[in-house]
């Protein structure tokens, strides 16, 4: 039989000794207390865990939107993925009706690779930053700070870097190094980059160490 509160009492008050026991009578007694989820920004509601922002699905554990502006926010770690690539980000805020997205922190990119200048298939580019900033309608990212890009054996650093993905050209600036391995390598104040034909031009204090050809006997 379950023991209330007011009989745990009393039976406290007439035999002190045996007070610990009425209070873990209570104890089991009552139900577990449940902690309510944060609420979400003002004028925001919460969505769904999963929404279509441009060409993007963003799946979250939480996502609040606000219906009057387009709004929306995702506090916590989301991921999302389109018909060529995934990505990954600690979290974001944008607007759903511009198409316009910002992740924040440790954010990854994955796209798979398309045709090459001479018919055949480019491989696939990772893009890792601090910060990126997601242009869907206009298929541009901008990524700031930490900025690494990989394709193949070849890669770009840089603290800044915008990629339009129609025409695939990145700008990369603020000081690049490139490494082409196992043994190509150049530091560039501004690079700009085709992930398509794969073609790179370097601008500002070009230096390149690259081997020399060894001479034919």
């Amino acid at each position: 039989m379950k023991a209330s509160a007011h009989t745990a009492a009393l039976w406290a008050c007439c035999h002190p000794g045996l007070a610990c026991v009425a209070a873990l009578l209570v104890t089991a007694s009552s139900p577990p207390r449940r902690i309510p989820p944060p609420p979400p920004p003002p004028g925001h509601v919460a969505r769904p865990s999963s929404q279509r922002i441009g060409a993007f699905t963003v799946t979250a554990p939480a996502l609040y939107f606000n219906f009057a502006s387009g709004n929306l926010s995702v506090p916590g770690v989301l991921s999302g993925y389109s018909a060529d690539g995934n990505f990954r980000a600690d979290r974001a805020f944008g607007n759903q009706r511009s198409g316009d997205l910002t992740l924040v922190g440790h954010f990854a990119v994955h796209k798979l690779g398309g045709v090459g200048k001479i018919g055949s298939p480019s491989e696939p580019v990772t893009l890792l930053c601090d910060r990126l900033q997601l242009q869907t309608k206009f298929k541009t990212y901008t990524a700031v700070g930490n900025v690494h890009l990989m394709q193949g054996n070849r890669s770009l650093e840089a603290p800044y870097m915008r990629l339009n993905d129609n025409t695939h050209d990145a700008e990369l600036s603020g000081g690049v190094h490139a490494e082409q391995l196992p043994d190509r390598s150049f530091d560039a104040a501004q690079v700009f980059y085709n992930t398509r034909t794969q073609d790179f031009k370097a601008l500002g204090g070009v230096r390149a160490t690259f081997p020399l050809a060894r001479p034919t006997p």
